[in-house]
């Protein structure tokens, strides 16, 4: 049963490439809404080990500055920092997204799922390189090409552990299945981009529900475009994501 899911997968995954999918986008919001309101604690884990990590990375910088009597603004420090962080966080960024399609599929996570991918933080880092390089490309051209950029390699990751392909193939890959669609993933990740200002209003607290919330809708869209939404694809996306070093040129 689940080698003939697996195959459907691809199947699946070529239709998506292909621009054979769509997607509503306020039923992916209304589903996201209601995952979160049951399942939300450790994703929040993880982005509280994020923000950690954020907070540990620049406070350790700024002590470095100042010891040194050096700018932390200086263009040394920031390409410091921003190594620093695309390291340590390209794990634990990886297993919320992974958590967020868990919960699509019926999954359970735990707290130890967000130090799942720790072993495989240097193909992560790989890929959150090549993903960034891109991005860049596009704030070179203009600000709204490198915004499409983040949200059109927004796959490149779950394909990644999931499916065992190899960063750059990826991150196109995703690339080609959101320009299909480019439309609904700009209004939905404008939802998001508005709906983020009440964390101002709310001094940082509507957080607890907008990242899980985030995760849950992100693990919907990958669930829906590029594997199964049946019973045995809870069963599907574990047996892949345990073959590891197992990669797709």
């Amino acid at each position: 049963m689940i080698k003939n899911n697996q195959q459907l997968n691809e199947t699946k995954l070529q239709k998506a490439l292909d621009g054979h999918y769509d997607f509503d986008v306020k039923r992916v919001i209304e589903e996201g809404w209601a995952l979160t309101k049951t399942s939300k604690g450790a994703i929040l884990q993880g982005v509280a080990i994020v923000l950690i990590i954020f907070l540990c990375v620049t406070l350790v910088a700024h002590n470095y500055a100042t010891n040194k009597g050096l700018n932390i603004e200086s263009p040394d420090i920031q390409l410091a920092m921003n190594i620093a962080l695309l390291i340590l966080v390209a794990p634990f960024a990886a297993a919320l997204l992974m958590m967020g399609i868990n919960t699509s599929v019926g999954k359970h996570n735990t707290g130890k799922n967000v130090f799942e991918f720790v072993s495989r933080t240097l193909i992560l880092t790989a890929t959150s390189v090549i993903t960034a390089a891109i991005v860049q490309i596009g704030l070179i051209l203009f600000i709204l090409p490198c915004l499409y950029l983040v949200i059109a390699t927004g796959f490149a990751i779950p394909l990644v552990l999931e499916k065992g392909y190899y960063p750059t193939r990826a991150v196109m890959m995703s690339i080609r299945i959101v320009n299909h669609q480019w439309l609904k993933f700009v209004q939905l990740y404008l939802f998001f981009f508005l709906i983020m200002f009440t964390v101002i209003f709310t001094f940082g607290l509507s957080l607890i529900w907008i990242a899980p919330f985030y995760y849950n809708v992100k693990g919907i869209l990958y669930r829906d475009i590029v594997v199964l939404h049946s019973e045995d694809t809870a069963e599907v996306i574990e047996a892949d994501s345990d073959s590891d070093g197992s990669f797709h040129a």
